[in-house]
């Protein structure tokens, strides 16, 4: 092989070591989160702990569903299930 194929075949690993590294440092750049969006955890912590309040056509419509299938029912608690 002449000298000038060693060189192309160095140059050319270079290149791909230089691109890898290139594209590395953009996958990890999108990884992160943005700065004006707080981390998931932090968001969940800094939720109030107040319980979701029910419409009361919402309760009438499931009371009456629930006395449709059973007469005499009633309905004591209705949970919303996130």
């Amino acid at each position: 092989m002449e000298d000038s194929s060693f060189w192309l075949i160095g140059f050319s690993a270079l290149v791909a070591i230089v691109l890898l590294a290139v594209l590395a440092g953009r996958r990890r750049m999108s990884a992160r989160p943005l700065p004006d969006q707080p981390p998931m955890m932090d968001a969940a912590a800094a939720a109030p702990k107040t319980f979701p309040t029910i419409d009361a056509a919402i309760a009438v419509a499931i009371a009456a569903a629930v006395n449709a299938t059973t007469p005499g029912a009633r309905v004591t608690r209705i949970e919303k299930e996130f």
